[in-house]
């Protein structure tokens, strides 16, 4: 058994067969939609993840000797979850998003919890709006020669995200958006299917694997 006898071959969408229009907009928009839901799964995943590293019961000996790396590892994975979710509900040229009114009901908790989380997004993970983990300047007097030096190596009271956020709110809204978006790839799946026509099914089995 081959790959492709699994896993299929490339939908043969730049053939003139296959030039209509409607057509490839369905085509660029499931694509876009599966591309979509298999980075909700990975959010998902990473979640999950977070959720371990927050409920570990490590010993002070583990701890000094991983130098706090399971909150370091928790935070940047928090980091990367949440600019990831976002992405699916940002505007990019040429790819579906997501609309918030279509994936969830008006006045919801997911509806809430889906706006605080594009908010600390556009605010703070991937932007400096917020007054959070940003560096303070430090001086170091000297008032014996009469001179300051100031510190520069990094004075940053951090705050670690990944125990201030509420995990399972964020989880809610994923997994709401995964169902909405895997109805809608199975909708265009079926629309796609049952309007191809016969020459195109006949060219679409003919190619090679």
């Amino acid at each position: 058994m081959a790959v492709s006898d699994l896993v299929g071959v490339p939908f043969p969408s730049t053939l003139s067969l296959f030039s209509d229009q409607s057509l490839q907009g369905k085509i660029r928009q499931i694509e876009s939609y599966i591309e979509i839901c298999s980075d909700l799964n990975e959010v998902y995943t990473t979640l999950e993840r977070v959720e371990h590293f927050n409920k570990m019961k490590t010993t002070k000996e583990v701890c000094k000797l991983l130098h706090g790396t399971p909150t370091a590892i928790a935070d940047d994975l928090i980091y990367g979850a949440v600019v990831k979710y976002a992405k699916a509900f940002t505007n990019s040229n040429g790819f579906t998003q997501l609309e918030k009114s279509n994936v969830f009901p008006k006045g919801s908790a997911d509806s809430e919890s889906h706006a605080e989380i594009m908010s600390l997004r556009n605010k703070f993970f991937a932007h400096r709006e917020l007054g959070i983990n940003h560096h303070k300047l430090y001086v170091i007097q000297e008032p014996k020669n009469s001179t300051i030096i100031l510190n520069t190596s990094g004075q940053v009271i951090r705050a670690t995200m990944s125990k201030n956020l509420q995990i399972p709110k964020i989880q809610s809204c994923v997994s709401t958006a995964q169902k909405w978006v895997q109805n809608k790839i199975n909708d265009i799946s079926h629309e796609i299917t049952k309007n191809l026509s016969t020459d195109q099914i006949t060219q679409i089995n003919s190619i090679s694997k």
